[in-house]
């Protein structure tokens, strides 16, 4: 809420902070306890437990609602675009982390969190959440100062008629008449975000499998030792499932978590700087630019 914006004098620079700083805060507490709601254990009791993988779970969920918060904040003084981002993006992450116990980790993630304290697999979680957040902020636009030929343009590739560029447009208005402008909440419906949105999902999926298939090529069937105190090791047999929910293996845990980071790394960057004139051709720049990351990021490790 303090990066400002061109073309505008302090007092309404001022009020603008003020007003959203304020939803802001309101909007992250509300959802805060909303995602408490969805979670089968109670996360103010596993805090006073002393619980460390609720305690990450929760907290990757914060930093996650605080991206998805500070995204129409930072681009559009629009109330409209900021209620209906927020909405739409936090149901997709809740929906998302419902997919992620089914396809992307092992076990049962609440069980794992509440009976084991699996802080390993919480963090794997919660990475991948914040990463899927960072990724949903791409795709609200970065909108160009109005009167250059990027905004015209931007504008032009909008339904006709559905946005005012007129002189006496509401970004050239007061604050009050930005405030309840629709103009930047029309690119929150353009169709190809549904695709942006599967594509998400699958880049998530597939980066998860990626990870796997290396591991198991080295250790698949291989005994392992696992250090069970100061003086002894107990063998277990690998896999990559074990590894994870099983046998708590924290050093697999962290490295997978920050896979799934780097990896969300480069789909924010592949969904970065798009221009809403390229339309569906934007899709097809996502999947290459992916497909190279993922080469790259596979050749580093």
């Amino acid at each position: 809420v303090l990066s400002g914006s061109p073309g505008r004098n302090m007092a309404e620079t001022i009020g603008s902070t003020l007003l959203f700083y304020v939803l802001g805060q309101i909007i992250m507490i509300a959802f805060t306890f909303a995602f408490q709601k969805f979670t089968p254990y109670d996360d103010q009791l596993e805090a006073r437990r002393g619980n460390p993988a609720a305690g990450i779970k929760m907290g990757c969920n914060i930093i996650a609602l605080s991206i998805l918060t500070s995204s129409p904040l930072e681009k559009a003084e629009e109330l409209g675009a900021f209620f209906i981002y927020i909405i739409l993006s936090s149901l997709f992450l809740l929906a998302f982390s419902m997919l992620l116990d089914k396809f992307i980790l092992p076990g049962n993630m609440n069980a794992e969190i509440e009976n084991d304290q699996n802080w390993g697999l919480a963090l794997v979680s919660g990475s991948v959440t914040i990463s899927v957040a960072a990724t949903l902020d791409t795709m609200l636009l970065d909108v160009p100062c109005p009167g250059t030929d990027a905004y015209d343009l931007m504008m032009r590739s909008l339904p006709s008629g559905s946005v005012d560029t007129s002189e006496s447009a509401c970004y050239k208005c007061t604050l009050g008449e930005r405030l309840v402008s629709t103009d930047y909440m029309l690119t929150l419906f353009e169709p190809w975000n549904i695709a942006f949105l599967v594509l998400i999902v699958i880049f998530m999926i597939c980066a998860s499998r990626v990870y796997k298939f290396k591991l198991g090529r080295l250790f698949n069937g291989k005994k392992i030792a696992k250090l069970e105190n100061d003086d002894s090791t107990k063998d277990y047999e690998y896999s990559f499932e074990s590894a994870l929910s099983v046998d708590d293996n924290k050093a697999v845990s962290v490295s997978f978590a920050g896979y799934m980071v780097a990896t969300g790394l480069l789909t924010w960057s592949s969904f970065s700087n798009l221009n809403a004139f390229d339309g569906w051709l934007n899709v097809l720049i996502v999947i290459v630019w992916q497909i190279l990351g993922v080469i790259f990021l596979e050749v580093a490790r």
